[in-house]
């Protein structure tokens, strides 16, 4: 989803309704594995973009130690999310 996200909004029309569709997919699948009984979009839609955001600049710097602290501080603050609710 990462490498297809600017793509499909600079292109629109049915890849952006297909990508849309599976993104709302993507979004109730994670919502639930934070709470069975009341599904958090919200909660899931920041963790997503957080994780997607981060692997496109992640990939953006190149392999480097940029790289690398990108990857980890969004790891750090997705697990801090997922943690403390």
């Amino acid at each position: 989803m990462a490498a297809l996200a600017v793509e499909v909004a600079r292109v629109g029309g049915k890849p952006r309704a297909v990508f849309d569709k599976h993104l709302h997919k993507m979004i109730d699948a994670v919502a639930q594995q934070f709470d069975g009984e009341s599904p958090d979009r919200e909660r899931a839609m920041a963790a997503i973009a957080l994780c997607l955001g981060g692997l496109t600049l992640a990939r953006a710097a190149g392999p480097c130690d940029l790289s690398e602290e990108i990857l980890s501080a969004c790891r750090k603050a997705a697990m801090q999310e997922i943690e403390c609710r």
